[in-house]
């Protein structure tokens, strides 16, 4: 007799559309996140191979001297230096056969391994393995090759970039948008459903799947109601997740810079008075120095904090009143930069609303045991007045926080039509600066330095001049500091230096002895090509290395004496002399100049033009004279300017003097006649 077989579970109708559901909602949702993932993994090994070659291209300028000379310690400092970024584990320096000169981190057994052998004896490359990066270049100096630097970052010590709000909150959207309609389509392949059920699935639009879904008519499926329920209520969720990603600052959780955008707009649109402010906090590099980016990340939480509860009390006492119902809108707009929106009218309100929240910042804020006090500073602009956009006004509020920083730290400015006219004028100069460097227009002009003893022309000063094509002259109180914001100095110094070589060679040749001495920016002892184009200058012109002197401003010299030592020991080697421009202007003491190997102390014009006038200054200048005497050294006296403090400083025992009692600074061949034709006999003599 038969066995009675029960019937196999079939799943219903409902059943097969929800196990679809589910399953199309799960791939909807993890596809885009892992395709984020595996792009990400990418952008990181590029990235870390962009920049272990940029750090080795950095320290091969750093390290082609140490090759060059041998200095064996400082290879090995150079390296360590390297490994101490957080960013590289290993550092190894290859000579130029391919042992091993110097190691740090991980270097030693970096430099056994295959690849590594293989990086150095191409030169130049990278390489990436398995959660690492590794790059080469060569070393060269002179035109010789003598070895290559090699950088090794793991993938794991780079912060991978975070992500995107805006990516995921596109790729929620499109994943909602994509399996609407695969819904339907699977919903008729299997068996069509009732009207009322193909309608809702149309309109589950963003943010509103759930309610379309539960709208459907109560007679249809139960489990499939409840099925696209469920649907719905997971998709609203992801888009708002993706909503507050995309326009939220995930660290102040404070609206971000779009959703500031987005506000400003609104207000546009309405025609109504508003005021844009922005706010950037003052040093806000330090704080990341103190208690580190987590440390960091917690003093904008609180100055987020404390700007909200600002702004609170600010709309209640500040604001006029038909502004009432419209509150200020705050967002963090960049990293340590905060935006506002002040629908007002009144300039001095928005100044005052600023100088609350000042006043809030600088009260303590306790981070990791650290008690610190904030600024701020603020620059404004005003609609309909300034701009009528959103994107001008943001760019006219930034360029009056620029002008308010260059003040001082927490001020307050508001944009006018003088600043852009600065701004545009500055461009200009910048323009021209960087033109005027690439055509040759800056020259040296040279004035007299004389012994104050014999009277006799010992040496002249360089001066850099810009003689524009017009004819007219950039004063270098000007174009100097532009020139080393712009990173242009390097290049100007070393053209004003060539061209006084040349002009001293002229001078010297035959008996004559008559020293050029250069002022050397603080930024050029940065530059690796330095000593290199020094050695070159006086190699194609001729001039004997002990007629050339370098001035360095003190407070240059003082603030990093270990620097201006190591990069002048190879030029004091080759005879050339280096002198302490500005003497008795910074905050000297005995020790430290002492340390330094200066031969010639200058000094500053304002303490010998105050030698008639202030009772302190021959005090001054008699100090600096001993101290001089003590070391040893030679001095010059700048800004001599009559015969009376011409024959103090001749009765001090100053050796040198310089100013337009002697002579105003002359072009070239104007400086050759005039070295011609001096006579000591004529006037400097005769007066004393």
């Amino acid at each position: 007799m038969p066995q009675n077989r029960r019937a196999p579970a079939r799943l219903g109708l409902s059943g097969k559309i929800a196990i679809l559901v589910c399953v199309a909602a799960a791939l909807a949702s993890v596809g885009p996140w892992i395709g984020h993932y595996m792009q990400q993994k990418a952008e990181v090994r590029e990235r870390a191979e962009h920049i272990v070659l940029r750090a080795a291209d950095g320290f091969v300028r750093m390290t082609s001297k140490y090759m060059a000379s041998g200095d064996q310690s400082g290879l090995n400092q150079s390296a360590e230096l390297i490994s101490r970024d957080p960013a590289f584990d290993a550092v190894v320096i290859f000579g130029p056969n391919g042992e091993v000169l110097a190691t740090a981190g991980d270097g030693a057994q970096l430099a056994g391994t295959e690849i590594a052998q293989n990086l150095a004896s191409g030169g130049t490359g990278t390489w990436s393995g398995d959660g690492y990066s590794l790059g080469s270049l060569s070393i060269n100096f002179g035109g010789d090759v003598l070895g290559s630097v090699m950088i090794r970052a793991q993938h794991s010590n780079f912060k991978q970039a975070g992500s995107s709000p805006i990516t995921h909150f596109g790729l929620t959207l499109l994943s909602i948008v994509l399996l609407t309609p695969g819904l339907v389509l699977m919903a008729r392949a299997l068996q069509p459903p009732t009207a009322p059920i193909l309608d809702a699935v149309k309109k589950a639009k963003p943010g509103r799947a759930a309610r379309a879904f539960a709208d459907i008519n109560p007679t249809a499926d139960p489990d499939l109601r409840a099925a696209l329920s469920v649907m719905g209520g997971e998709f609203d969720k992801a888009y708002s997740h993706a909503r507050t990603l995309a326009l939220r600052d995930p660290t102040t959780k404070l609206p971000n810079r779009v959703r500031f955008m987005s506000a400003l707009d609104a207000h546009l649109k309405r025609q109504t008075p508003v005021i844009v402010l922005i706010a950037d906090l003052d040093g806000f590099r330090k704080v990341n120095e103190l208690v580190g980016p987590r440390g960091g990340d917690e003093v904008l939480e609180k100055v987020a904090s404390k700007m909200r509860a600002a702004i609170r009390a600010a709309d209640r006492t500040v604001r006029t009143a038909k502004f009432e119902t419209a509150p200020t809108f705050l967002a963090c707009i960049g990293a340590d930069q905060f935006g506002f929106v002040i629908p007002d009218d009144v300039q001095e309100n928005a100044d005052r609303i600023a100088q609350l929240m000042g006043a809030a910042l600088s009260q303590p804020i306790e981070v990791e045991g650290r008690s610190m006090r904030l600024s701020a500073s603020f620059g404004g602009a005003a609609a309909p007045q300034d701009a009528n956009t959103a994107a001008e006004l943001l760019k006219l509020g930034e360029l009056a926080l620029k002008h308010a920083k260059k003040q001082n730290s927490g001020r307050v400015a508001f944009y006018d039509e003088t600043l852009l006219m600065e701004l545009e004028t500055k461009a200009r100069l910048e323009e021209d600066l960087r033109a005027g460097v690439e055509l040759g227009e800056f020259i040296a002009v040279f004035q007299p330095k004389v012994a104050l003893e014999t009277g006799e022309i010992v040496g002249a000063e360089a001066l850099a001049r810009w003689r524009r094509p017009d004819g007219s002259v950039v004063s270098p109180g000007v174009f100097i500091p532009k020139a080393e914001e712009m990173g242009l100095i390097s290049k100007l110094g070393i053209g004003v230096l060539r061209d006084a070589c040349e002009a001293a060679a002229e001078w010297n040749r035959g008996e004559r002895t008559c020293r050029v001495a250069v002022n050397v920016s603080p930024l050029q002892f940065q530059d690796p090509d330095f000593i290199p184009s020094v050695f070159e200058a006086l190699e194609d012109t001729g001039l004997n290395p002990e007629l050339l002197e370098l001035e360095v401003t003190e407070s240059a010299a003082i603030n990093d004496p270990e620097r201006v030592t190591r990069i002048m020991r190879p030029l004091r080697a080759k005879g050339v002399r280096l002198s302490i421009d500005d003497f008795g202007t910074g905050h000297s003491n005995f020790t430290t100049v002492t340390r330094l190997p200066f031969d010639v102390f200058k000094i500053d014009q304002q303490f010998v033009r105050a030698l008639s006038e202030d009772p302190h200054a021959p005090a001054i200048v008699e100090m600096i004279l001993a101290m001089a005497e003590t070391l040893g050294q030679e001095t010059v006296a700048e800004g001599v300017e009559t015969a009376a403090q011409a024959d103090f400083l001749r009765r001090r025992a100053c050796t040198v003097g310089q100013g337009y009692y002697f002579s105003p600074p002359l072009p070239r061949e104007e400086f050759l006649s005039f070295l011609h034709a001096w006579r000591p006999d004529l006037k400097f003599i005769a007066a004393a």
